[in-house]
Formats: structure tokens, C-alpha cells, sequence
């Protein structure tokens, strides 16, 4: 096989093809950049004047002198290309086929710009983004030729394709964050093409080889597309470090360290554990893994503050402020030491800050609440995921949707995942969908008591429903509770012992009076005045 590749592919060079697609393309091209980078103003010909009086109080040697100069180079760049097109042909594409499709592309391209231009010089639209159009071309072709030469299947095709649009995302989303990185913002949209085509190259390089490295090439992708979230951490590990006092590290210093640990960390993980090539595998990656990424990097990008919004509103502040002061002023931990309907579904972007950064009793710990429409954001991808069973719209709906305020809030948008455990309970009354609801509904009341009071019940009605639907096989059905009774006795007897082992006093006294002011953390402060006074 290695050997019909290599011949097929010294063949290339001898085919008569001349590359006229991609000379004339890339001489436009060239004449484009030297008129624009001259102080001659291109728009200042009328669309039907082409002749004499359009030059009208123009600097008319200086338009004659910038025709033959573009004149010029464009045709060394146009006499470059055709000597080197067979020759990067011969590298980059195995088929004679796909080397032709190219240069017709970029022949079409070429031909579009030089009417654009004569047409309609005020809107050079091709003229400018051109190369991205021919980069797109080129990342299809690229994809298929490599599906010719290594016989990929369809989920391999489509994974190479998500894979080279994900690391170009990456690499241009982490530079683009100028703050972190310290260098200059550049537009997203030119910024990308212009990486899309290094990732198409390192590509190439992964591909060059006698058999494909598949491990490779998705090692690189992957390590190119974590690159999207580094700027972030390395951001807020530097306020962190700053607030902690250590101001010896500027962020690009901690992006470089993010970037050698990332790297070595998906090294070593598709090393041990690379990756099934089946369709039934890419799926579930590119559903569960891929479209949620695109979804938190979008998210990131549009509401990503490192300052939060004084709140106007400040009554409804004071839950989550105080469970905050009880936490870390006076050592209660809630839901042991207090028990309220404001707990972890409002406390634990405050928490998180304050565990991070440190609790000083202001406002700052407002800072991360960005990171609660986050947890809408994923709830309603993977709700609509499977509604749907098609990744794709959901990532569409969340991005187009235009109504995003009538989606829940994350205070309550966790709650609708318990349809589908009861939904689990009921089709499958078995033990692990019996201590599934049990912990599920363990963590809602964690997360809000009432929603997850509601779940316990719900899951009780349908377990009885369930053992009426089967009482025939009462004796089996008994087994399986026992089971998972002392499953889960077992996990909570370990819980607790570990929180006894964290908490001074007797738990069960702890218990008795945070259940005395269960749902009333404003109306903690006015019991202790009383036993006070």
C-alpha cells in the first residue's frame, strides 16, 4: 500500500497541469496588497466612469506608475507560483483530482476578483477576504484527499474536519485576548483564516507520513483547542495570585505554564487512552465533548468580566451574603450547620471566589456570578441534545435563540435533568436507577431545598407505582431494595463520618437546629437576638 501511495504520488509532478487557477488568484491578490498599502484612494473611481473622466484632479502619473507596478509583481508572483504549484501539489495532495479542484477554485476566485474590481471598485469584497475563501476551499480538499488516501471512514472524515475548526478556534480565541497575552487584539474574523491555515498545515505534517497518525493529529487539535481557555485561567490565576500577594508573575508567564501542562496532560491521556475511530464513538465526542466546548468558549467570550456590576437591588442580596459570612466569618457549613432554601444554587459562585481568593466582607465575591448562566447554557444544550438526539440544533438553538431570558435560571434550569432520572426510574425499576434517584435527589436539596423535596417525592410516587406494576415479582423487587438501601446507607454513613470528622459538636444537635429555622436565614438573626437578650 505504502508503496502505491509513493507512486502515485511522484506522479503528480509529470502531469501537464500548470497551476493557471492559483497564479492568477495569487497575482490579484498581490496587486490588491500593493494598492492598498499606497496613499491612492481606489474609491474615488465612479462605478460607470471608466476612462478619462475618472481621473478628474487625480494624480494621473501616480494612478499610471501604481497600474504597471502591481502590473509587475503580480506577474513575478503569478511566473513564482506556476514553477512551485506542482511541487507543493505533489506534497500536499495525493490525487490528481483533488490538485485540479483546487486550482479551479482558486481560478474562480481569481476571475470573481478582477470583475469585482472593474465592476465595482468601492467594494472590493473578494479582494479582501479572498484567501479566506481559498483557505476554505483547501481545508475541504485537504480533508477529502486525505479520505482518499487512507480509506477513512465517514465519523474519521467529519472528526478530521471538527477537529481542524476547533483547534482553529482555539489558537485564534487565545490570541485574539490581548490582555493576558500582552500583544495586540486583531480581528476575529481575519484572525482566524489566517491560523485556520497553520492548523491545516500542522495538519499535513501529522498526515505526511507512510501510515496516518491519528494520535497524533488529534493530540495536536486538541492541545490547540484547549488553547481557547488558557487566557482566562491564566488571568484569574494572577488576580488570585495578586490578592494573595505574590506579584512576581506577569500572565503571560502563567499562559506559558498553562500551555507546557496542558500540552503534556493531553500527551499523556490520548498516549494511554486514544480514542475509538467509529462513527458511534466520534458522536458521542463531538456531542458531548466538542459542542459543549463551543458552547463554554462562547459563553466565555461574550460575558467574561473580571469586575462584577454593582447590583441595584441589594434586598435579595443579602441571602447569598450572608450564607457567605456564616461560612467563612463564623466557620457554619451550610446544610450541616444551616439549613435554608439559599443554599448552593446561590452560594457557590460566591463560595468559590471566596475559597480562590479570600473572604474580606465585600462585594467582591460577586465576581464569578458570570459563571451562572454558564450552568443554564449547558443544562439547556444537554436538555435539547436529548430531545432531539442532534447536537447540532442544540448548539444552533442556544446561539440563535433571540429569547434567552425565558430559559429558567440556573437556580432552577438543574431541576429539569430530573425528568430524565425519573423517566430512568420508570422504564428501567432497577437498582442503579433506584440509587441514581436517591443521590440526585440528595444533591437537589443541596443545590434548593424545594426542588429537591419535590424530585424525592416525585421518585417515591413513581417507585410505588412501580411495585404495583410488578407486584407478581414482589420477591425479586424486594432483593433490589435491600441492595440499594444499604448502598446507599453505606455512602451516606461515609459522608457523615467524614463531615463529623470536619465539624466540632455533635452533628445530630447541629442538625435539630438548623432544621428550627429551616428556610429562614433572615430570620436567624432576629433568633439569636432573642436567645441574646
Amino acid at each position: 500500500m505504502a508503496a502505491e501511495v509513493a507512486k502515485s504520488a511522484s506522479m503528480i509532478p509529470n502531469q501537464p497541469f500548470r497551476a493557471f487557477g492559483l497564479a492568477l488568484f495569487c497575482a490579484c491578490s498581490t496587486a490588491y496588497l500593493i494598492a492598498s498599502s499606497t496613499s491612492l484612494e481606489l474609491q474615488s473611481f465612479k462605478n460607470l466612469q471608466i476612462g478619462i473622466a475618472a481621473a478628474y484632479m487625480l494624480d494621473i502619473p501616480a494612478r499610471v506608475g501604481l497600474f504597471y507596478q502591481c502590473l509587475l509583481w503580480g506577474g513575478v508572483v503569478a511566473l513564482g507560483v506556476l514553477w512551485l504549484a506542482p511541487k507543493i501539489y505533489s506534497r500536499l495532495f495525493y490525487s490528481i483530482d483533488s490538485s485540479r479542484a483546487f486550482d479551479a477554485t482558486a481560478f474562480t476566485l481569481g476571475t470573481v476578483q478582477i470583475l469585482s474590481f472593474l465592476a465595482n471598485p468601492e467594494y472590493l469584497f473578494f479582494l479582501k477576504y479572498g484567501w479566506q475563501l481559498v483557505l476554505v476551499a483547501l481545508a475541504a480538499i485537504f480533508v477529502a484527499d486525505l479520505a482518499e488516501r487512507w480509506k477513512f471512514t465517514t465519523a474519521q472524515i467529519k472528526e478530521t474536519a471538527a477537529l481542524l475548526v476547533l483547534a482553529s478556534i482555539g489558537v485564534t480565541l487565545s490570541v485574539h485576548w490581548s490582555l493576558p497575552l500582552g500583544i495586540r487584539s486583531l480581528p476575529l474574523h481575519q484572525l482566524f483564516w489566517i491560523l485556520f491555515a497553520c492548523i491545516i498545515i500542522l495538519a499535513a505534517l501529522c498526515f505526511w507520513r507512510q501510515k496516518p497518525c491519528w494520535r497524533t493529529f488529534e493530540t495536536a487539535a486538541l492541545s490547540c483547542a484547549a488553547l481557547a481557555l488558557l487566557p482566562y485561567l491564566s488571568l484569574e490565576i494572577y488576580l488570585i495570585a495578586s490578592k494573595r500577594g505574590f506579584h512576581a508573575l506577569l500572565p503571560f508567564t502563567f499562559f506559558i505554564m498553562l500551555v507546557v501542562i496542558t500540552w503534556g496532560g493531553i500527551a499523556l491521556l490520548m498516549r494511554r487512552n486514544p480514542p475509538a475511530g467509529d462513527a458511534v464513538s466520534f458522536r458521542r465526542r463531538f456531542e458531548l465533548l466538542y459542542l459543549p466546548a463551543v458552547v463554554v468558549l462562547s459563553h466565555l467570550l461574550s460575558d467574561y468580566a473580571i469586575t462584577a456590576k454593582q447590583p441595584q437591588e441589594l434586598f435579595e442580596l443579602a441571602n447569598p451574603m450572608n450564607g457567605v459570612m456564616r461560612l467563612f466569618r463564623f466557620g457554619e457549613i451550610p446544610i450541616v450547620d444551616n439549613l435554608s432554601s439559599h443554599v448552593l444554587s446561590e452560594l457557590w459562585t460566591p463560595i468559590l471566589y471566596a475559597l480562590l481568593n479570600g473572604y474580606d466582607g465585600s462585594l467582591d465575591v460577586l465576581a464569578y456570578n458570570f459563571l451562572e448562566p454558564l450552568v443554564t447554557n449547558l443544562c439547556a444544550y444537554y436538555v435539547l441534545r436529548r430531545l432531539f438526539n442532534n447536537g447540532l440544533f442544540a448548539l444552533a438553538f442556544l446561539l440563535l435563540f433571540p429569547y434567552p431570558a425565558v430559559i429558567p435560571q440556573a437556580h432552577f434550569s438543574v431541576a429539569i435533568f430530573s425528568v430524565f432520572f425519573l423517566d430512568l426510574l420508570w422504564r428501567q425499576y432497577s437498582q442503579r436507577a433506584i440509587v441514581w434517584n436517591v443521590f440526585w435527589g440528595l444533591f437537589l436539596c443541596a443545590w434548593r431545598a424545594d426542588i429537591g423535596a419535590a424530585h424525592i417525592l416525585a421518585a417515591a410516587f413513581i417507585g410505588l407505582l412501580c411495585l404495583l406494576r410488578n407486584f407478581e415479582l414482589s420477591r425479586r423487587f424486594a432483593m433490589l431494595h435491600v441492595r440499594a438501601a444499604l448502598i446507599v446507607m453505606l455512602s451516606l454513613a461515609g459522608i457523615i463520618s467524614l463531615v463529623m470528622l470536619c465539624v466540632q459538636g455533635n452533628l445530630l444537635d447541629n442538625l435539630i437546629m438548623a432544621l428550627s429555622y429551616f428556610d429562614s436565614a433572615q430570620g436567624y438573626g432576629t433568633l439569636v437576638l432573642h436567645r441574646e437578650k
